[in-house]
């Protein structure tokens, strides 16, 4: 499965679920970290109870259900993560390192500490300019 985070005006949403290629846009990939641990993280983030937390990847309705899919990161997601120092990521990421989706993980490709601050930095680069979001494609 292929899933990578790209930047994206807001007003493109609906182009995406069209057929535009998300990959023409800044991106990163998720190289391993499934849902599961991606949830853990926002969990952790924002003190969200992990159910609650897997309503912050949002599906995009037209592509609800189709291949790919297409989802948008929260914006308060998105806004608490752009606010993320670096001390704060570290002691972040002792705790994510310990949930056991991450701990499953065992490909050589995943760098879970590079994926929080590509994120972090993705978040930023989001909220400093206007109509940005973060958003998911997911191709199972």
């Amino acid at each position: 499965m292929r899933e990578y985070f790209f930047i994206a005006d807001t007003s493109l949403a609906k182009d995406l679920t069209e057929g535009i290629l998300a990959e023409d846009l800044p991106s990163m990939q998720c190289n391993g970290i499934s849902v599961d641990a991606r949830v853990q993280l926002y969990s952790l983030l924002t003190s969200s109870r992990l159910d609650d937390s897997y309503k912050m990847e949002i599906p995009l309705l037209a592509s609800y259900e189709t291949n790919p899919a297409y989802y948008q990161l929260d914006v308060n997601l998105v806004s608490t993560i752009s606010q993320i120092d670096e001390n704060t990521a570290e002691l972040i990421m002792k705790d994510w390192l310990a949930t056991k989706d991450l701990e499953e993980i065992t490909s050589d490709d995943t760098d879970p500490n590079d994926f929080l601050f590509s994120l972090i930095h993705f978040c930023q680069i989001a909220t400093n300019e206007t109509d940005l979001g973060i958003f998911l494609l997911s191709e199972t």
